[in-house]
């Protein structure tokens, strides 16, 4: 059987958990949804920075209003453009997300997380 792009994206998300706690990160941790497998999230610093299988790539997400504050810049610049959107819009939108691509950008991202204090 053929491992679907969850699959694949979670082993490369534990492979990049790894590597980061290795470097001394080591509160970092990687979460998957029980229900929804797709959704995969990281936490150990401020908030919780969310990583998902798209059609054409991965959607980076940032989770908690002083994550967004902290990162925000970070991801505008590293990926050229403010958010595509929000995964969260009631009671107002939150939780900005960015389509990307190269999974080189998703680790700089995570990696930028892992940096994030509470």
């Amino acid at each position: 059987m053929r491992p679907n792009r969850t699959d694949i994206l979670k082993n490369k998300l534990h492979q990049l958990e790894s590597e980061i706690i290795a470097s001394g990160a080591s509160k970092l941790k990687l979460h998957q949804q029980v229900v929804t497998k797709a959704n995969m999230s990281f936490s150990g610093g401020d908030g919780r920075i969310y990583v998902q299988p798209a059609s054409d790539g991965y959607d980076i997400s940032l989770s908690g209003r002083s994550l967004e504050k902290q990162m925000l810049k970070f991801m505008t610049d590293l990926c050229g453009r403010s958010p595509d959107g929000f995964k969260q819009t009631k009671p107002d939108r939150h939780q900005p997300f960015w389509r990307v691509s190269n999974f080189g950008l998703v680790s700089q991202a995570v990696i930028c997380y892992s940096k994030t204090r509470k």
